[in-house]
């Protein structure tokens, strides 16, 4: 990597379960002799970000995430906890008809799965904006119809975790580098959306539009907000006064307007880093659980296109395989792959 200075700034993208390839990478890094100053990312990047940015070693982290619980977030029952599933089968098996929101909906979703497959090549940003929005105005609704998690259990394993290093709201993980666009200094920023809004909001920054002080915001809970994968997890809700009451706002996963945030930090002195999970696109048959990977993989693969606005060089890519970021039921195998996978990528 860079030769001099081993000090870096990072950003990591989202991945779901594939995030367990971060702990290699950070091996990786720490036997290089690297020191990570702030640490910026989305869904699974903002929760491994927020445990090194804690405080954790790279050894403890994969102590941390070896042992989360994730029986308690595996997809069962996935068509009565989600209907929609099961409508969206009916849909594309032709065998009855929907309502006419619903409809759209998927009509939608089958568009999108095409021009993901290839490359939306055609398409300008205000296109994909459109198509963008026209499904993320519906997910809280849809959500609201059935998901799998509330997300309890992983705010409250994210709070226990930080507040072993002392760590509760942002305020705590202030003392990183000041600059342009994270001036309050905070080792450790995240995104989510805003689905009331459209709008990406960065955590914690943003919060100040819906009356709530950066340095008062629970980590654990900004982390449950960018980790909301939508039908997944259930939409955070966040209420804002305003003159004529109170207003709700839905927040889902950062990661379906941009899964990689690089500019969340500014370029300088301090060399920046990027992390990226990739691995291949598969197709496992028409299934509740393949059907609900093939709708949030659509919704994720429809971010504003990347403006190059810094070197490729610096972005290090992490072959997941066809490894899904549902797959909650991985054996050992496919762990150490991960792990193996994060380490030689970034330790080349």
């Amino acid at each position: 990597m860079f030769k001099g200075n081993k000090s870096l700034n990072l950003v990591l993208s989202g991945g779901g379960v594939k995030g367990i390839a971060y702990i290699g990478a950070f091996k990786a890094l720490d036997l290089d002799g690297w020191k990570v100053l702030n640490i910026a990312g989305v869904s699974a990047g903002a929760m491994v970000g927020s445990i090194i940015a804690s405080g954790y070693s790279p050894r403890a982290l994969m102590d941390i995430l070896k042992n989360f619980n994730f029986e308690k977030i595996k997809g069962t029952d996935v068509v009565r906890k989600i209907p929609i599933i099961s409508e969206y089968i009916d849909f594309i098996q032709n065998q009855r008809v929907l309502n006419e929101e619903n409809r759209e909906f998927f009509l939608v979703m089958e568009k999108l799965k095409k021009d993901c497959e290839c490359g939306f090549d055609g398409f300008n940003e205000l296109d994909l904006y459109n198509m963008r929005c026209s499904v993320v105005k519906k997910i809280v609704k849809f959500c609201n119809k059935g998901y799998l998690f509330d997300g309890n259990y992983l705010e409250e394993w994210m709070y226990d975790v930080l507040k072993k290093k002392g760590i509760r709201t942002f305020g705590d993980l202030r003392g990183g580098l000041k600059d342009r666009v994270n001036p309050r200094g905070y080792k450790m920023r995240m995104t989510a959306v805003d689905a009331t809004r459209d709008k990406i909001v960065v955590l914690p920054d943003d919060l100040e539009f819906y009356g709530i002080q950066p340095d008062d915001f629970e980590v654990a809970k900004a982390v449950r907000m960018s980790t909301s994968v939508p039908f997944v997890f259930k939409p955070v809700e966040i209420k804002r006064k305003t003159d004529s009451g109170e207003k709700v706002h839905y927040f889902v996963d950062g990661g379906i307007f941009d899964n990689f945030p690089f500019w969340l930090i500014e370029s300088s002195d301090i060399p920046v880093i990027g992390i990226k999970l990739e691995g291949k696109k598969s197709s496992k048959g028409l299934n509740p659980l393949n059907i609900l990977k093939n709708i949030i993989s659509n919704l994720y693969n429809i971010g504003m296109p990347e403006k190059v606005s810094f070197n490729p060089e610096n972005i290090i890519k992490i072959d997941v395989s066809d490894i899904s970021f549902l797959d909650f039921d991985l054996d050992e195998n496919e762990i150490n792959y991960l792990i193996e996978s994060g380490y030689k990528s970034v330790g080349n």
